[in-house]
């Protein structure tokens, strides 16, 4: 009996490592797998979770692209019209200014004038309705002042469109632009406020120099700042047109 139980110990003593070891082998293995499972899922989770990141990244930069074209194409809608109807109107400021070459009304027959208002860009109806006023025919200086006062009316609205337009684009000039065309904006009508009491003196050949002092005219200063402005925002808007400074926010 105490031979057996020696045997019986002396078999559990050589199996109990034997089995410790493959008890901690196989759970390291099953520990293992587990892990490997777990780290697969994880990999395979941040895989899809890659792909979302970058399918998105690709909208986001075709968006972007998208937008930007759209703005790019804005631009070059905006800027070269913004510019037309500001060329435009500083043209008609230096008409205003310098052409006076009228003919001598008081030998003008109501059908010659009639037909010279005409040649000037009135319709037959504006013409007529200009030379029912007697007053106005038999007052060469009237005249003279009637006809540059509808081109000034001309100006006027032409510039008060042109504030409309820069108004309703402003989302898509620069800061740089957008100052310029304010500032060219603000002096025109500064000298078209001016030029009232301008072609009043001059159609009537007054004395230009008791006018100018008397209505405080800084027709001169103006116009040469708006010749300056004008050159400044022509290199100001082909130079953003020939590059692209889209600048996403964020």
């Amino acid at each position: 009996m105490d031979l057996q139980r020696v045997e019986w110990f002396e078999l559990i003593k050589v199996a109990l490592p034997v089995l410790l070891t493959l008890g901690i082998g196989i759970f390291t293995n099953w520990k293992l797998e587990r892990t490997k499972t777990t780290l697969n899922k994880d990999l395979e989770n941040h895989k899809q979770l890659l792909a979302i990141i970058t399918e998105k990244s690709k909208l986001d930069n075709q968006k972007m692209m998208h937008d930007f074209n759209l703005y790019r194409t804005k631009k070059h809608e905006i800027y070269p019209e913004m510019y037309k109807l500001l060329i435009a109107g500083h043209y008609d400021i230096a008409r205003l200014l310098d052409d006076w070459s009228m003919p001598d009304f008081s030998h003008h027959s109501k059908e010659m004038l009639n037909s010279y208002l005409i040649s000037r860009g009135l319709s037959e109806e504006e013409a007529q309705a200009l030379l029912i006023n007697r007053g106005v025919v038999n007052d060469p200086f009237e005249l003279k002042f009637r006809i540059k006062m509808l081109d000034w009316n001309d100006t006027f609205h032409r510039f008060k469109y042109a504030n409309e337009y820069y108004l309703r684009s402003q989302l898509y000039f620069s800061e740089e632009a957008l100052r310029l065309v304010k500032s060219y904006l603000d002096i025109s009508s500064a000298i078209i406020k001016d030029l009232v009491p301008y072609i009043h003196a001059r159609s009537y050949q007054l004395d230009m120099e008791a006018y100018k002092e008397l209505f405080s005219l800084n027709l001169e200063g103006n116009v040469a700042k708006i010749k300056e402005g004008i050159n400044d925002l022509r290199e100001q808007l082909k130079k953003e047109l020939s590059i692209a400074e889209y600048e996403p926010e964020g």
